[in-house]
């Protein structure tokens, strides 16, 4: 602290958005010497400080924190992420050990590489402001963050949270950030602008609950701004931001009831965003990866070779199953829609299908067909004219020896305009065969 004059005073602080320069924040005072406001030249471009209504100083120790900054001031080496929550939690790292747990806003560690973010609020007057949030430096990795318990920080202290009060997490990189409320238990997240990374995922033994996903980056030069909304269902779900565009997997397409991208509201099929159709591609009962693809102007796709492993080493590829039909990698397909590629294996892996839906007050009655299989999940998801998902229900089901099945599922179906049902195996929550829409 620095006395520039009888009513002044000079608090010299770190900007690590100018970090080769002296920054300071003035502070004056009356005649009694009683601090009556401060301001601080806010990136160079308009006064900020107590003139303002609700504002007020939050700063982080320098001596303690230096360390964080030091690698990041330049942007060049950005190797952490902050990450802010209102709730108890437990983080894990990607192969799930614990590697810290924030607690009524204290943070417990195990790594000497994760650091507390200490803030504190100071008004014009010296009144210190509680947060009713806990901040922590984590190395750029995949974390899984887990609630412990229904308490919250609230005001500084540990508040009982309403069963129906969501978790609320944001993480923030250089470039990218992503704020995720939830009233899941658990979501898994990585944010890396080396990358141009932003993910967000809900495992299978997430405890079900709805969430609301904003992403935002400012990579290339751009401004752009996701919001995702939907329902958690009980199989992996992964939503990202890559370079600016919006993706999810097959799976998680079913459990999306709104985008925003920008402020403007698309249609909940419109992953990337704009009216590109996009194809994903689903194992079908074998496994690995493999990346989406956008039409080309024309509204055409030339499909891939296939990349997943087969269900058993006795199967083969043998197509790819579109809307009902089987085309071959180099083959060039028209696509209006949002659609699913799922490999088609020799033997038994792509000989399920639904073969009727009905739709009765208050239920919904499905008649599938395969070889003899137990462990069949049937999901029936149902959307609004405007493509929005009003439900989505799950229940197990079989096939008998006739290789018939069937189930009825007690859904409102008020304001809905068609249905999706899938097939999936319970065991892998892998699709049996494609979907099926049904339009009432």
């Amino acid at each position: 602290m620095e006395r520039i004059s009888n009513t002044k005073s000079r608090l010299l602080v770190y900007d690590c958005n100018f970090p080769n320069q002296e920054r300071f924040i003035d502070l004056t005072t009356d005649s009694s010497g009683t601090y009556t406001s401060w301001y601080y030249y806010l990136n160079n471009s308009y006064d900020w400080g107590s003139a303002f209504k609700n504002c007020w100083i939050t700063y982080v120790p320098y001596a303690d924190f230096y360390s964080v900054w030091s690698n990041r001031a330049s942007q060049s080496l950005p190797h952490m992420e902050m990450l802010t929550v209102n709730a108890n939690v437990r983080i894990c790292d990607f192969e799930g050990n614990p590697v810290a747990s924030l607690e009524d806003g204290e943070l417990t560690t195990i790594q000497q590489n994760i650091y507390p973010v200490v803030e504190m609020g100071i008004t014009a007057d010296g009144e210190s402001l509680q947060s009713d949030t806990a901040s922590v430096w984590l190395p750029v990795d995949l974390y899984d963050i887990r609630r412990t318990d229904s308490h919250v920080n609230s005001g500084g202290t540990a508040a009982l949270m309403d069963e129906k009060a969501p978790l609320e997490a944001t993480v923030t990189h250089v470039d990218q950030s992503v704020t995720v409320s939830t009233t899941a238990d658990s979501f898994s997240f990585v944010v890396d602008d080396s990358t141009e990374l932003n993910r967000i995922m809900f495992n299978e033994d997430t405890e079900d609950g709805t969430y609301e996903i904003t992403f935002r980056s400012t990579l290339n030069d751009g401004d752009d701004d996701v919001k995702i909304t939907g329902s958690v269902m009980a199989h992996l779900m992964t939503f990202a931001m890559v370079n600016g565009e919006a993706q999810a997997d097959a799976e998680s397409l079913a459990s999306i009831s709104s985008y925003i991208v920008n402020n403007n509201s698309l249609d909940s099929g419109s992953v990337q965003g704009d009216n590109t159709a996009i194809i994903s591609f689903s194992a079908n009962g074998g496994t690995g990866n493999m990346q989406l693809r956008k039409t080309a102007d024309d509204g055409t796709v030339t499909l891939p070779l296939c990349e997943f492993t087969a269900p058993s080493s006795s199967q083969s590829f043998q197509g790819w199953l579109i809307d009902g039909m089987v085309y071959q990698p180099g083959a060039t397909v028209s696509l209006a829609q949002n659609s699913i590629a799922y490999a088609q294996w020799s033997g038994s892996a792509s000989a399920y299908s639904v073969t009727k839906v009905s739709v009765n007050v208050n239920e919904i009655t499905l008649n599938f067909s395969g070889p003899r299989q137990e462990n069949i999940t049937v999901a029936v998801a149902g959307y609004s004219g405007r493509d929005q998902m009003l439900f989505c229900v799950l229940k197990d089901g079989s096939t008998g020896a006739d290789g018939s099945g069937s189930v009825s599922l007690p859904v409102d179906g008020t304001g809905a305009a068609y249905v999706r049902v899938f097939l999936l195996d319970k065991q892998t929550n892998q699709p049996l065969c494609a979907g099926f829409r049904k339009d009432f």
